[in-house]
């Protein structure tokens, strides 16, 4: 055999074992991502990743929920928020041993959900249900979104909140209790739309009523008092009394209309909160957003934020708080808490008009704070919640959350100290970058160089030498 022809042998030899190897690799690693799913999320938010609270959450998760989305792989593929949700429901499945996660193609199984629409909800392109068999919750994709909307109409998802309202869902499931709350009426009280909703994706029913006429329901588990402008009766105060007496939960908000409320300011002195009829100023400008006509809280020293003062997230309300004075730290088995306050460049005021410092004094401003009568265990708890603003409990989300506020998680920690949970929610809102790739001229420089010099170069070398080699063969 002629060494020309060995040569070619070989070389078909070789070419088809590098093609074998080839194969029998593409096909392990087509076994191995399908069996154990191999992804790099490479995103600066990590929108495909789940947070450690919410993986500690699945992994202790033990009831068997099923979690369907609307959508089907061509959907996930071709938008991107989409996409976003169905990898985040993936994760879901990941993580959680009694959690299944099943895509549904609308197109091919048109009638799918028939059960989930009994109640005159519908489901579309996008649409997430979690179904635990008793109980279920059905969402849009865009529910588990922060929006923007620009000066023309045009709403644009800013931040994903699917963890919040994923975690929301699962602990609903899981419950036995159906927690129901009751807005207050009779009194002028300001509507509190943004906290009727955050108490609606907090899984609570909502209803009302009339403390003059009716009586608190036995299956109120939280009632609201919303910036009333018409005092309580002492009857009412009664009621009131009895509801706490039973381990009642309240949130109680006020604004700067509200004054002379002195039934209502006595019985809240009992739990060791004073409401002032004033404003707190702050003047520090640090702690002041111009452009969108807010002002940053600072944090207490109450569970309920002790998260979000950790991990530096802000809170921030328009523009004024009443002032609240903490009576005492404990006494009577009621123990007081700041919540949340003002700088000590802060002042209080009764110059509603010109918000002039009369006093000329400075000092921290307390505008929120929690009162807690022990029971014999957290859930038989008495707990009065006291906001100097409303600002705080109505959740701008799409202004707030787009500039990274926690007003949402906020809302969900004195949700769930009230419910007698006293964990708090440390999962921020993910962005969506929306921006461009910036370098600068030294890296494009470099960047170009490799392209269109270094790797045309190596390949000539690379082309000279194998001529060299071969033009004797």
């Amino acid at each position: 055999m002629n060494k020309n022809k060995k040569y070619k042998i070989n070389a078909k030899i070789v070419t088809v074992g590098v093609l074998v190897v080839v194969v029998l690799i593409n096909l392990f690693v087509t076994l191995l991502v399908s069996k154990f799913p191999i992804k790099l999320d490479l995103t600066s938010e990590k929108l495909y990743e789940i947070s450690d609270e919410t993986k500690t959450m699945l992994s202790e998760y033990d009831k068997e929920v099923n979690i369907y989305f609307i959508a089907g792989k061509s959907y996930e593929s071709s938008y991107r928020l989409l996409g976003n949700v169905a990898e985040v429901l993936e994760k879901y499945a990941q993580y959680g041993p009694t959690i299944t996660y099943t895509s549904i193609d609308s197109e091919k199984n048109p009638t799918f959900g028939a059960k989930y629409v009994e109640d005159g909800t519908s489901l579309n392109t996008g649409s997430v249900i979690l179904d635990g068999g008793d109980r279920y919750k059905v969402y849009d994709y865009v529910d588990l979104y922060n929006t923007t909307t620009s000066q023309q109409g045009t709403q644009t998802a800013s931040s994903m909140r699917a963890e919040q309202v994923l975690n929301a869902g699962l602990k609903y499931i899981a419950s036995d209790e159906i927690f129901t709350a009751y807005f207050i009426e009779g009194h002028n009280e300001t509507e509190l739309a943004g906290l009727k909703k955050k108490l609606e994706d907090e899984n609570y029913t909502v209803g009302s009523i009339k403390l003059s006429t009716d009586p608190i329901p036995e299956d109120a588990k939280l009632i609201i008092i919303s910036a009333p402008k018409v005092d309580y009766t002492s009857a009412e105060i009664a009621k009131l009394d009895e509801f706490f007496a039973h381990a009642g939960k309240a949130l109680v908000t006020f604004d700067y209309q509200c004054s002379g409320l002195t039934n209502l300011y006595e019985y809240l002195k009992s739990w060791g909160i004073l409401v002032n009829d004033d404003l707190a100023v702050e003047s520090n400008i640090s702690n002041l957003v111009s452009q969108l006509g807010i002002v940053l809280a600072n944090y207490g020293e109450s569970s309920i934020v002790s998260s979000l003062s950790e991990n530096k997230r802000d809170i921030g309300y328009y523009p004024y708080s009443k002032s609240l004075q903490l009576l005492f730290s404990e006494n009577s088995g009621i123990k007081v808490e700041s919540v949340l306050c003002t700088t000590d460049s802060a002042y209080s005021t009764t110059d509603f008009e010109s918000l002039t410092n009369l006093s000329g004094d400075t000092t921290s401003q307390v505008i929120a704070a929690v009162a807690t009568k022990q029971g014999e265990s957290r859930s038989e708890d008495a707990a009065i919640f006291v906001s100097g603003t409303t600002a705080l409990m109505e959740i701008d989300e799409e202004q707030l959350a787009a500039f990274g506020f926690a007003n949402y998680d906020y809302i969900s920690n004195v949700l769930s100290y009230l419910q007698g949970s006293y964990e708090d929610n440390t999962i921020a809102p993910k962005y969506l970058s929306t921006g461009r790739l910036m370098i600068d001229s030294l890296q494009g420089f470099i960047i170009g160089g490799i392209f269109t010099l270094l790797i045309p170069i190596i390949i000539l070398i690379y082309g000279i030498v194998v001529w060299v080699r071969r033009r004797h063969l």
